[in-house]
C-alpha cells in the first residue's frame, strides 16, 4: 500500500506552509470573499510554487472526501464518484473547471492515494495550473456540499477539517450490478439486456468513508514481502497464512 511519504512526493508539499494557505482558501470561501481567496491562491502559488499548492489543495480534498460516509450496505461507488463530480460543478460554478468526467477523474485520483489506474493518467496529463483550477472547482463544490448534508455553516465545516491521514480499508467486498444509461436497474436477472453495462459497487459490513473504500482497493492490490501476487489472489493469502 502506498505509504503517506510517497503520497506527499506524489501531490507536492504535503501539511506544510501550503496547507494552512488551502484553509485559510477555504476560509475565505466560508465568508464569500471569493476575490480574496483568489488572490490568495496567486499570491501563494507565486511564493511557494504551483505544485506545493496543489498538494495542499489535494490534502484538503481528502480531508473533505473523509466526510463522505457510509453506512453498511450496496455503494455504487461509481455512481457516487459522478454525482460527487456533478454537485461539485453545481454548486462552485463552471468558472474554473466544467467538465465532470475530470473531475470525476480527479475524485478517484484523491481517494487512491497514487495508485496507478486511468484516473491517474488523466490528471497526469493536465498542467499544474489547469490541475490547480479543477481543484479549485471539487474542493468548493465539496465545502458547501458536506457543509449542506451535514447541516453545517461553512465557518464551521472549515474549523473541522485536519490534515487527512492513510485511511484504514474499509470492510466488505467488491461486486459488480447492471445498470442502464438512466441508472436502472436490468428488467431480467442472470441476463443483461442491450444499453446495460456493470458498474463497479462494494457491499459495506459497516460505516466507511470513500477513501476507505480507494484504500481497500489498495490493500487488494498490495504486494506484500515474500509474495509474488498481490493480496487479492488466493495464491498470496494461503502462504501467508500458512506461515503465519
Amino acid at each position: 500500500m502506498h505509504g503517506r511519504a510517497n503520497a506527499n512526493q506524489e501531490h507536492g508539499t504535503a501539511f506544510g506552509a501550503s496547507w494552512p494557505t488551502a484553509v485559510a482558501f477555504l476560509r475565505a470561501i466560508a465568508v464569500r470573499d471569493y476575490d480574496g481567496a483568489g488572490i490568495l491562491l496567486d499570491d501563494a502559488s507565486a511564493l511557494e510554487g504551483v505544485g506545493d499548492v496543489n498538494g495542499a489543495l489535494s490534502d484538503v480534498g481528502r480531508a473533505l472526501l473523509d466526510f463522505v460516509e457510509f453506512e453498511a450496505g450496496t455503494i455504487d461507488v461509481q455512481d457516487v464518484v459522478d454525482t460527487l463530480a456533478e454537485r461539485a460543478i453545481e454548486l462552485a460554478g463552471t468558472t474554473h473547471c466544467s467538465d465532470p468526467d475530470g473531475l470525476a477523474a480527479l475524485v478517484v485520483y484523491l481517494g487512491s492515494e497514487g495508485l496507478p489506474c486511468a484516473a491517474r493518467s488523466v490528471v497526469a496529463g493536465w498542467s499544474p495550473l489547469e490541475r490547480r483550477e479543477a481543484l479549485v472547482t471539487l474542493v468548493t463544490g465539496l465545502f458547501a456540499l458536506i457543509a449542506r448534508r451535514r447541516g453545517w455553516e461553512l465557518t464551521e465545516l472549515v474549523e473541522r477539517l485536519v490534515p487527512p491521514e492513510f485511511p484504514k480499508a474499509a470492510l466488505g467486498t467488491f461486486g459488480l450490478a447492471w445498470r442502464g444509461e438512466n441508472g436502472d436497474v436490468p428488467p431480467l436477472a442472470g441476463a443483461l439486456p442491450a444499453g446495460y453495462a456493470p458498474r463497479i459497487t462494494f457491499l459495506g459490513e459497516g460505516t466507511c468513508t470513500l477513501r476507505s473504500i480507494f484504500a481497500r482497493v489498495a490493500y487488494l492490490r498490495e504486494q506484500r514481502e515474500g509474495a509474488e501476487v498481490p493480496r487479492q489472489r488466493l495464491g498470496a493469502y494461503v502462504p501467508a497464512r500458512a506461515s503465519a
